[in-house]
């Protein structure tokens, strides 16, 4: 419990920002730093599920890391947004009723996790913090990068 308390002060010490909790912070533990990165991106989903209710477009295009991966709804179909005036100009392509709903409905508390990333819904986005270093000692903020539709 006071693992908890140590890792959530560092979050909110960093102000929610890129790693909060870091190998060279003090009190640093393998445990610690996932608890913290679990709570980081239970906060990113929360910002996202607000400005999905909100209607908030550019919010939403602004959770993105550019360049998007967006897979189609049968294979080999991929297509690639470099830009976020086209992520604007495609937003109810990319995000119909069902991928909405998957945001909105998605639990907090379980934000499936694997290789560093976490995913939204059955895989309907996958998000995560890309690494700013060689060892990705440093990690950016918490940004969508790929879009499965079905």
């Amino acid at each position: 419990m006071f693992a908890d308390a140590i890792a959530l002060f560092f979050v909110i010490q960093s102000g929610l920002s890129g790693s909060a909790y870091t190998r060279d912070a003090p009190g640093y533990s393998s445990e610690n730093y996932l608890l913290a990165n679990r709570i980081q991106a239970a906060v990113f989903v929360r910002r996202l599920q607000d400005a999905v209710d909100r209607n908030d477009r550019l919010a939403v295009a602004k959770a993105i890391r550019l360049p998007l991966r967006v897979n189609g709804p049968q294979n080999y179909q991929v297509r690639y947004y470099r830009k976020l005036s086209d992520v604007l100009r495609d937003y109810d392509r990319l995000f119909p009723a069902p991928v909405v709903d998957a945001i909105a409905s998605q639990d907090l508390g379980d934000l499936p996790r694997l290789d560093g990333n976490y995913m939204i819904g059955s895989g309907d986005i996958w998000f995560g913090q890309a690494c700013l270093d060689k060892f990705c000692d440093d990690m950016g903020r918490f940004e969508i990068f790929v879009i499965n539709r079905s």
